[in-house]
């Protein structure tokens, strides 16, 4: 009986030192409430892609850069499919859809994300083959920053 009330009572001691152990790692690692929100924080939107031709993915903001870290897609039937930035093709047709070609694609960017300028939208085409009716389907993940600003 009074070894387990000894252990018991280690037990609470060594819990107590724990929790307080936990305390001050939270303590010394919080970022407060009233600190801005560091520039080199990412936070990871995703846009999808359900289309039979053209859709703005990633619509461009006035003031703010725009990574795409990530593009995946499949397709339904045979179709060329090309990305753009703004108004300009970044890639040539790529074909998808046929007979020994591939149905989809997964492209991670997020070491060397595609980078747009403020203002700029990322759209993505699908051209049908002859007589088909491709449709694309996916999701893209980008995140956002400010501008530079001289300080």
């Amino acid at each position: 009986m009074a070894l387990d009330k000894e252990l018991g009572l280690y037990s609470e001691i060594i819990e107590k030192k724990q929790k307080e152990k936990a305390r001050k790692i939270k303590e010394k690692t919080a970022i407060p409430a009233s600190a801005k929100r560091p520039r080199w924080a990412r936070v990871i939107k995703t846009a999808g892609i359900n289309t039979e031709g053209t859709q703005v993915v990633v619509p461009g903001i006035s003031d703010q850069y725009a990574y795409i870290a990530m593009i995946t897609f499949t397709v339904n039937d045979e179709g060329d499919v090309t990305l753009y930035a703004g108004g300009q093709a970044i890639t040539g047709p790529m074909s998808f859809g046929g007979t020994d070609e591939p149905r989809g694609i997964v492209v991670d960017h997020s070491r060397t994300p595609i980078v747009l300028e403020p203002g700029i939208n990322f759209r993505i085409k699908i051209a049908p083959a002859a007589g088909k009716t491709p449709t694309i389907a996916g999701y893209v993940t980008y995140y956002t920053l400010p501008a530079p600003t001289e300080e």
